[in-house]
């Protein structure tokens, strides 16, 4: 498998992550 994993791509899993964050939140408003 994947044993390194390069710094960008942690980056972009956090983006999505905060990304899935704000949609969750906004469903709540809606």
């Amino acid at each position: 498998g994947m044993k390194y994993i390069p710094p960008l791509h942690v980056d972009l899993g956090q983006g999505i992550l905060q990304m899935i964050n704000e949609i969750n939140k906004s469903k709540e408003h809606s």
